[in-house]
């Protein structure tokens, strides 16, 4: 297992403009009213694994030295967001989505999310503010609270997409978690080792049964603003 470390990328908030509403299952335009909860969405940080960032471990430098032969380069990203709910607004799910590409467009060996991390959280687990990895340069997922796990779980934290290029996570509350503070999330990235990638992230947010889209402070409209990285 190898500890991977990087600084916290900038972050960045947004208010909240409401764009739909659904009231008993039926979903209805939203008037554009502008809640005074704050979400905060970080900028990606990220570097190209070497053999330094691996100790020179045996396993997993042979694994680097036959994936990384001309074809492939792995990164690790770190991303992450915030929640910042107001008196009475309660968050009640948020979808963050990263979307990534060839640098150059092309289809041929296209970027994918190697691996996630958390791919799963519930309430017998914490969330690890930093990244560890094991064999294959897999990520592991969140740790069990007192090394046991209990039944009747709620999960709070759901990763989709890994082997994808579009994965997301879906962070929902919980009886026993609130979308209230940081939530760290880590992805490895294996992309050309020649043309690299781009990549974009985007947060929507339920609120009470509204959908809201993030938007900046100064300025009020109903796209969702992107944060991109390349790698």
């Amino acid at each position: 297992m190898v500890a991977l470390h990087l600084p916290d990328g900038t972050l960045t908030q947004y208010g909240l403009s409401e764009v739909s509403r659904t009231t008993r299952a039926r979903v209805a335009p939203g008037n554009a009213m502008r809640l005074k909860s704050v979400v905060g969405l970080r900028e990606p940080v990220h570097k190209r694994l070497s053999e330094g960032d691996i100790n020179h471990d045996p396993e997993l430098s042979l694994f680097l030295r036959d994936e990384t032969a001309g074809q492939y380069a792995y990164h690790y990203v770190k991303l992450g967001c915030s929640f910042y709910p107001a008196a009475g607004e309660v968050f009640d799910r948020a979808v963050l989505e990263v979307a990534l590409r060839h640098a150059d467009d092309g289809t041929e060996n296209r970027p994918i999310v190697w691996s996630m991390s958390p791919l799963q959280a519930s309430d017998d687990s914490e969330i690890s503010v930093e990244a560890e990895m094991g064999s294959s340069f897999k990520l592991l997922s969140s740790k069990v609270k007192g090394g046991k796990k209990t039944r009747g779980r709620d999960v709070y934290i759901q990763g989709y997409g890994e082997g994808e290029s579009s994965p997301f996570w879906e962070i929902r509350k919980t009886d026993t978690f609130t979308l209230d503070g940081s939530i760290p999330l880590h992805l490895i990235v294996r992309a050309s080792a020649d043309d690299g990638a781009e990549g974009q992230v985007t947060l929507s947010t339920f609120v009470r049964g509204r959908r809201f889209l993030i938007i900046p402070h100064e300025t009020l409209h109903s796209e969702v603003p992107v944060i991109r990285f390349r790698l």
